[in-house]
């Protein structure tokens, strides 16, 4: 994207991972889980920000193997496994 190697770089990097935690936070902690708990660290800890948004750390089961199936394309339809019905 024409980003040189460093600090301007990471900025993008965060920012695109905050985007993509506030829209999905099930797939972010599945396939980035310790960057989803140092998001979730500094928004919580903050002393302006805590106030507005609230990052909770715990994931349903079925909560992230749905995120999973739905980022990996999968509606988890028994066709799809090759099973049948």
């Amino acid at each position: 994207m024409g980003y040189k190697k460093g600090i301007e770089a990471d900025w993008e990097l965060m920012a695109e991972a905050i985007r993509a935690y506030m829209a999905n936070p099930n797939y972010v902690k599945t396939v980035a889980p310790k960057t989803a708990a140092r998001i979730r660290a500094h928004v919580n800890e903050h002393k302006e920000l805590k106030h507005i948004i609230q990052f909770n750390s715990a994931v349903g089961t079925a909560g992230g193997a749905a995120g999973a199936g739905v980022a990996l394309g999968s509606d988890g339809s028994d066709s799809e496994r090759g099973q049948a019905q």
